[in-house]
């Protein structure tokens, strides 16, 4: 199954990247159809920072 959206986002790349990457947990308050986002790692390595991110999606998701 492959699922699919678009969005048109009116803020700066480097702004969306911020939030999408330290803030994603109150993202969910934007997000229809999601009923929580749950940072279960971050790991910090100098500049880099790997993270583990559980979503948790309701509403109706197509069949096929």
């Amino acid at each position: 199954m492959e699922l699919k959206t678009e969005a048109r986002i009116p803020f700066p790349p480097g702004v969306v990247f911020a939030a999408c990457r330290d803030d994603v947990t109150e993202l969910r308050a934007y997000l229809r159809g999601i009923r929580s986002i749950v940072v279960t790692s971050r790991v910090e390595h100098g500049q880099t920072v790997d993270l583990v991110i559980d979503w948790c999606a309701g509403g109706d998701v197509p069949g096929r």
